[in-house]
This record gives structure tokens, C-alpha cells and sequence, in this order.
């Protein structure tokens, strides 16, 4: 297995030197590098794009969850609730209940969705700064991330407190770390390799089109010399039809 992800980075590296992408020698430099955003080379990182649709994702996950059973149990407490008012029309008495899901929907949607956030974000976020750091994919990323999660979220207790949560974090990412580890693995790919694919195939792409504008331009050069020589042909013809 070593020799395999060992044969598979010094591809990635014979890859990058091809196509001129640069070496980082230490974990500072790596950080440095996906926190740059170059539009004219590589845009935002994957790693980079990564860290903010993650949050956005927990976001909405988490609202969603917390959302939907709030909204039905607002709704049924509104319907048992109102028994005893009279409304005008029974249209009136369904939106008024609508408007108890929606609120309740709203209201426990945004709780469980930026917690989810947060948490979710903060893990994500910690273990691949931690990886392109240490440029290492293993479960010391996740559980490190984990526990500095739990610590900070329960920061407000005291020291006794965020060394609990810390503990109780640690528990929650080292099985989450094993699970997303072993999906990797059956993927064939660690996702310190995947980013460095992803760099390397819009390195490629950039290449080739430096290279194709190198070779259209001599084809444009004749074509423009080929114009202007007709054109000049053309002025000396209607200039000797006058004389």
C-alpha cells in the first residue's frame, strides 16, 4: 500500500514540473499558497472552494432537519391551540396554521443550521488546513480537529468545560475520521492526491492553451501577411486601370 501512494505522489510530482507548478517546501507555504486566489493561473483552490460550500452545506442540512419537525409540531400545536376561534372562512383558518409551521420552521431551521455550520465547517475546515500542513492524509487530522472544535463551541463553560468537550469531540471525529478515511481508500484516492489532481488537470488545461495560442499566432501572422499583400495587389491594379 506505501509503495502504491509512494509510486502515485511521484507521479503527481513529475506532473507538476511538467506543467510548472510549484513546490511548496514546508506546511506554511502550502496554507500560504491555497488561501492566494490567482485568476490568471489557477482561480480558487480546490481546497479553498471546498472550505466554503461545506458550511453552506451544513447550513442547509442542518436547517432542513431541525426545520421540518418543527414546522409539523408548531402546525399541530397551533391546530390544537385554536380549536375554540371562530374564522371567517376555513382558507383563513389553513394559512393561519401555514404561517405557525413556517414560523417554526424559521425559527428551529436557523438554530439547528448554523450550529450545523459551525461544527460541521469548523471540522472540515481544521482537518484540511491540518493535512496541507502536515501533508499527510490520517486520522491525527480529524481527531485533532474534532477535539479543537468541541473545545472552542463550549468555550463559554471554562477551562473544566472545554477540556470535556474536548474529549467529547475527539470521541464523535476519531469514528467520523475512520469512516471518511475509508471512503478514500475505496475511492483510490486520498483527497491531498484529489487536490493535487484537480491542480495539475487545470494546470494541464492552462498549458495547452498557452501552447495552442503559440502555435496560432505564426498561422495568423501568414494570414495577415497574405491579406495585406492583396490588398496591396489590388491598389497597384486600380492604380494602373487609371493611368
Amino acid at each position: 500500500m506505501e509503495t502504491k501512494v509512494a509510486a502515485k505522489s511521484e507521479e503527481l510530482r513529475e506532473l507538476e514540473r511538467r506543467y510548472n507548478i510549484p513546490l511548496e517546501s514546508n506546511g506554511l507555504e502550502r496554507l500560504q499558497s491555497v488561501y492566494t486566489i490567482d485568476m490568471d493561473k489557477e482561480g480558487m483552490r480546490q481546497e479553498l472552494y471546498e472550505m466554503v460550500i461545506v458550511p453552506i452545506t451544513a447550513f442547509i442540512g442542518g436547517a432542513i432537519y431541525g426545520g421540518l419537525p418543527a414546522a409539523r409540531h408548531a402546525r399541530g400545536r397551533y391546530i390544537e391551540v385554536s380549536n375554540i376561534e371562530v374564522y371567517e372562512h376555513r382558507i383563513q383558518a389553513v394559512r393561519s396554521a401555514q404561517n405557525a409551521g413556517s414560523r417554526g420552521f424559521i425559527r428551529y431551521g436557523f438554530r439547528w443550521g448554523w450550529r450545523s455550520a459551525v461544527l460541521g465547517g469548523a471540522f472540515h475546515i481544521l482537518s484540511t488546513n491540518l493535512a496541507i500542513y502536515r501533508n499527510k492524509d490520517d486520522l491525527l487530522n480529524y481527531a485533532v480537529a474534532s477535539a479543537t472544535m468541541g473545545a472552542l463551541y463550549r468555550f463559554n463553560l471554562g477551562l473544566k468545560g472545554m477540556v470535556g468537550s474536548a474529549f467529547a469531540g475527539t470521541l464523535v471525529g476519531i469514528p467520523a475520521g475512520v469512516f471518511m478515511l475509508g471512503f478514500q481508500v475505496l475511492k483510490g484516492e486520498y483527497n491531498l492526491e484529489r487536490y493535487r489532481r484537480k491542480r495539475i488537470e487545470y494546470a494541464k488545461e492552462h498549458w495547452q492553451d498557452i501552447q495552442m495560442r503559440k502555435s496560432m499566432t505564426p498561422m495568423m501572422l501568414d494570414y495577415m501577411e497574405e491579406e495585406l499583400k492583396k490588398k496591396n495587389l489590388i491598389k497597384s491594379n486600380e492604380n494602373q486601370d487609371n493611368l
